[in-house]
């Protein structure tokens, strides 16, 4: 839990930029544009996430990856995806945050914690100690969260692909 809490702290700053994007293009009534900026923001995670993906696979293949225990190994080998759902989860809530619509999402903020955390617990109560594994679970919250706050994002989901990326 701490691992994955911890991959919040990592984001240089992505959500509050996320939040003032989104704000400023309220205040400008330009809210046709924000379209751009989540499916920006999906596309920048989900290349960011690949790139750690690959990565992590690359140096867990190293010599002295393979010394590594293999509890440690398959717990590093999810990392990234857990932290790039994680992140992911926080950088779409920051568009609901950008349109001031903190109720919503505190409310599925709480709700994907408490599921990620009882998931965790359910788990260790059941015997599991394989830190890979905890990770995926507590995940799941962050999951969830990504579809309620998704769901909760009306007129400014993209809706189609654009390749273009919002510089701005």
């Amino acid at each position: 839990t701490l691992i994955s809490g911890y991959s919040t702290l990592i984001d240089f700053g992505l959500s509050s930029a996320i939040e003032r994007r989104v704000a400023a293009l309220m205040a400008q009534n330009a809210t046709g544009r924000i379209p751009g900026t989540v499916a920006t923001i999906a596309l920048l995670l989900g290349f960011l996430t690949t790139v750690a993906q690959v990565l992590a696979i690359a140096l867990l293949a190293l010599p002295s990856g393979q010394r590594l225990d293999s509890g440690v190994r398959a717990a590093l080998l999810v990392l990234p995806v857990c932290a790039g759902v994680t992140l992911t989860s926080l950088a779409l809530g920051s568009v609901l945050a950008g349109q001031q619509r903190m109720r919503v999402l505190h409310v599925w903020r709480t709700l994907g914690l408490t599921v990620g955390t009882i998931a965790v617990v359910t788990a260790v109560g059941f015997g599991e100690t394989s830190l890979a594994t905890l990770l995926v679970l507590y995940s799941t919250g962050s999951l969830l969260t990504i579809a309620l706050v998704w769901h909760s994002l009306r007129g400014v989901r993209p809706t189609r692909f654009d390749p273009r990326l919002d510089r701005d």
